[in-house]
Parts: C-alpha cells; sequence; structure tokens
C-alpha cells in the first residue's frame, strides 16, 4: 500500500511529462532538431518501463527508474530560454510541475 500511494504522484507526473512530450514533438514550426526532443524522448522511453514495471508490480525497478526521470538531462542554455519565451506567462506553472517531478523521483 505505501508504494501505491507514493507512485500515485509520480505517475501523474508522469502523464503530464508525456503530454508535454506530445506538444512538442507536434510543434512543427521548429525546423531544427532540438536537443529537447532528444531529452524528452529518452524520458519517454524511461517513463514506459516505469509503467511496465508498475503494471507488474516491480517496485525495485520503478525505485531504479525514477532518478533516472527526475534527473534528466537539461538542454542547452539557448533552447532553454527559447522555450521559456515560447512558454511566456506559464513559465511559473511549468516550473512548479518540474519541483514536484523532482521531489517526487
Amino acid at each position: 500500500m505505501f508504494y501505491k500511494r507514493r507512485l500515485k504522484p509520480v505517475f501523474v507526473i508522469v502523464l503530464i511529462t508525456i503530454l508535454w512530450s506530445l506538444a512538442w514533438a507536434q510543434d512543427s514550426n521548429q525546423s531544427e532538431s532540438m536537443a529537447l526532443r532528444q531529452i524528452m524522448q529518452e524520458m519517454s522511453d524511461h517513463m514506459e518501463v516505469v509503467t511496465a514495471a508498475i503494471a507488474r508490480e516491480q517496485w525495485s525497478q520503478v525505485a531504479a527508474m525514477a532518478p533516472l526521470i527526475g534527473e534528466h538531462r537539461q538542454p542547452p542554455f539557448m533552447e532553454k530560454t527559447r522555450i521559456l519565451r515560447f512558454a511566456g506567462t506559464d513559465v511559473g506553472t511549468f516550473r512548479s510541475f518540474d519541483n514536484k517531478t523532482q521531489e517526487a523521483a
């Protein structure tokens, strides 16, 4: 039971991250490949492993993968600036979700 209660926020954050990843993947205005796309793909792969491990109740695998998701690579500074400009007034919300993700992992 303890794992289920503790993993619920992680599961919600995983879903939010997947949705965020899909939003970036559908952005047709980006002509060059961004490092964020690679980072999000890696995180998506890790989240698929976590989701499968949760379904099989392999909590040790979930615990091993959580830091890989929570402590993912960061995009270069210029790309971060570009992302923050795109996010506009929603930057605070995004950072709040990011902090929750790191705390949960």
